[in-house]
């Protein structure tokens, strides 16, 4: 796998591989479904670094890679295509030989319908480059007993109570989402906050901790999320924005954040759920953005 992914080297260690089948999704969400398909992997490569956490290994994330020349040896054809990768262990100035065979088909689905959407967007976004940086590992402070149990117990909320949580558990939670991520290549994601209820922190819109514009926006929000009112009804309703290079790097990167607010939330008792349906263009009027709308999230209890 390293002639693929580290060409020229090879790792004492794991080498982990995201993909997607995409029609799970576009049976029922049809295009859109290409948003879904990039958070989720996001979302598995947040699993795969809080599993990290737990075992005192690092990781590092990749994004850019013969990503294409991978689905073909192992037979994917175009059902289901790597989104990502990760490499943990020792990595050393080898090279290793590519896959001399192709890997058999074994269909994801019962059955499959293409999209070709879906399919030109993906090759198109799986050879674009985002801008460098240098590799910096995360630093976590969990009681890890406790977050092993909170991994383990990571779940969607699908109705809050309209409780309020604390200042001070919603900032520790800003001060998670704003360490490093592990990865050599990045795109830059900015959070807005729509705060409804938070303890000594007045409702409005913010972008990170910075107010923007005070006043009650629950009932804003549930319509932007096509009216779920856990976008109503939560302490904060958080949206992900990014001038990207790459979508697809953009929304995975979204989605390892959107992972990290939920192990987090979870990890103070607080209750999240993901928000992949919004109404685009009126989400921008709201955060007064020309940036994408990537993802929504809401936390609270």
């Amino acid at each position: 796998m390293e002639s693929y992914i580290i060409p020229g080297k090879s790792i004492k260690g794991y080498i982990f591989l995201i993909s997607c089948v995409y029609y799970r999704s576009s049976w029922k969400y049809q295009d859109r479904s290409l948003r879904y398909c990039f958070l989720d992997s996001g979302h598995h490569l947040g699993a795969i670094a809080a599993s990290a956490y737990l075992h005192n290994q690092d990781i590092q994330l990749i994004f850019e890679f013969d990503k294409l020349a991978l689905n073909t040896v192992l037979g994917f054809e175009n059902k289901e295509f790597i989104t990502a990768a990760v490499i943990s262990g020792e990595v050393q100035e080898k090279p290793v030989r590519r896959l001399r065979l192709k890997v058999p088909f074994v269909c994801g689905t019962d059955y499959f319908e293409a999209n070709k959407f879906i399919e030109d967007s993906y090759q198109l976004t799986a050879v674009q480059q985002s801008p460098a940086q240098r590799l910096e590992q995360p630093q976590f402070n969990f009681d890890k007993d406790k977050f092993y149990q909170t991994v383990w117990n990571r779940r969607s909320i699908r109705r809050f109570r309209k409780q309020f949580i604390s200042q001070e558990d919603y900032l520790y939670i800003w001060r998670q989402i704003e360490k490093s991520i592990p990865t050599a290549h990045f795109e830059e994601i900015e959070i807005y906050s729509v705060v409804h209820r938070v303890e000594g922190i007045s409702p409005g819109l913010y972008k990170g901790t910075h107010l923007l514009k005070a006043g009650n926006f629950g009932e804003r929000t549930g319509y932007l999320c096509v009216n779920q009112e856990i976008a109503r009804d939560g302490a904060v309703t958080l949206f992900f924005v990014s001038d990207y290079i790459n979508y697809q790097t953009a929304m995975q990167l979204a989605g390892f954040v959107g992972q990290i607010i939920y192990l987090v939330s979870n990890y103070l008792g607080i209750d999240c759920s993901g928000i992949g349906a919004f109404y685009d263009d009126e989400t921008q009027e709201l955060l007064e953005t020309n940036k994408d709308v990537l993802y929504g999230m809401a936390i609270g209890k």
